[in-house]
């Protein structure tokens, strides 16, 4: 059975080297996964090129310059980061489920993204997104990465706006 989560909480665990991230679900109790740099690094360029899809100009041009298209998602992105709103951390108790994420699907519908964190044993949690969630998620993940000090490569330049160090509590 999979389990649906209404909201996250993701931040870097340095004695562990992973993101962990706290999910609240509506009936059950919270969640807890644990995302690798590994698995991390091949689902971000994925979840970024739906976004840059999302975002495909209304025009019909397929010309359009590569810079034209980075301000484009760099707009879009601040715009995104800047409706994100803090709320209280997902607490997950000591006995809460907890796994490795082994696996990451991405099932797209109807403009909407969703991602199941699968772990190793009947072990899943979904989460939907639509575009500016998912950048706001993103925009988590990413204070997490540099945190982290994990490599920076599958991260675009529009994403990649505030090179300071990350504050210590990120939240979606």
């Amino acid at each position: 059975m999979v389990t649906k989560l209404q909201r996250l909480t993701t931040e870097y665990i340095v004695i562990e080297d992973r993101i962990r991230i706290s999910g609240e679900t509506r009936d059950s109790g919270p969640v807890v996964m644990w995302l690798t740099s590994r698995l991390a690094m091949r689902a971000v360029p994925q979840l970024l090129r739906w976004l840059e899809d999302q975002a495909a100009p209304t025009t019909g041009s397929s010309s359009e310059s590569p810079g034209l298209k980075r301000e484009l998602q760099s707009f879009a992105q601040t715009a995104a980061v800047a409706g994100l709103k803090r709320h209280k951390p997902v607490i997950a108790e000591a006995g809460a489920p907890s796994w490795i994420v082994q696996a990451i699907d991405i099932t797209v519908t109807q403009g909407r993204l969703s991602l199941t964190f699968r772990g190793e044993q009947d072990q899943s949690a979904r989460v939907p997104f639509n575009a500016t969630g998912l950048r706001q998620w993103l925009s988590i993940l990413h204070r997490a990465w540099l945190k982290a000090q994990w490599p920076p490569l599958v991260w675009p330049d529009w994403i990649k706006r505030d090179e300071s160090p990350p504050q210590d509590v990120v939240r979606h």
